[in-house]
């Protein structure tokens, strides 16, 4: 019996945490009716201390079981060149793909951000960059990987999670550049398997993105 539960839990307590990380997050917290920038940002910085608390609570992990590690120089210097690397994909996108196509840029939810103060702006970055890497990277794949063996697998269902998130919000325009986002921390992911570098990139890239928009619109 014991090892029946031990072998259910294998894939019981990961599905659970997948539900909730890319279901509920992704689609269920949108139609909350929450008005306000700082109060939906604090629901989604709860998400994320949930799903930390997920894992060392209920599944009684460490958090290196998502990539999460005691960072090194090299963790911050991989995560400034890989957010260069990301912020021109990106521009590429926006500068030449998206007049090619005839696509335009979501200017209301784009305008709203960049109106907002600076230091709200981070606080949105950083929560995209910290929240949904440890959720649609680090716990995704990983668990995802666990239950079907297979990284590409998980890789490919974090990517398509990730990007569809974004559609709500966004529009399908922008999911281009965000499945561009997506495939590019995969990636990354899955070579160094270190989701503060993940972090790092995602942060500086939305960051750095904003204020390059920021200052075309003036």
């Amino acid at each position: 019996m014991t090892k029946l539960i031990t072998a259910a839990s294998a894939w019981i307590l990961p599905s659970i945490g997948l539900f909730f990380g890319l279901i509920v997050f992704s689609y269920g917290l949108p139609m909350l009716p929450i008005h306000g920038t700082l109060l939906w940002e604090l629901v989604f910085w709860g998400m994320g201390a949930a799903m930390i608390a997920y894992v060392l609570v209920v599944e009684k992990r460490p958090l290196s079981s998502i990539g999460i590690h005691s960072p090194k120089w090299s963790t911050l210097w991989l995560g400034m060149g890989g957010a260069v690397l990301m912020t021109v994909g990106t521009l590429v996108i926006f500068a030449v793909v998206f007049p090619l196509l005839g696509l335009n840029t979501n200017e209301k939810v784009a305008g709203k951000i960049v109106s907002d103060p600076l230091w709200v702006q981070t606080l949105i970055f950083a929560r995209a960059g910290i929240v949904e890497e440890i959720i649609f990277r680090g716990y995704a794949i990983e668990r995802v990987k666990e239950i079907t063996g297979s990284y590409p697998w998980a890789a490919l269902i974090s990517v398509v999670a990730f990007t569809m998130a974004h559609l709500a919000s966004w529009g399908w325009a922008h999911l281009i550049p965000v499945a561009f986002g997506g495939v590019f921390l995969a990636l990354l992911y899955l070579w160094k398997k270190d989701l503060i570098c993940n972090m790092i990139v995602h942060f500086l890239t939305d960051f750095i993105s904003f204020a390059i928009y920021a200052a075309n619109q003036q």
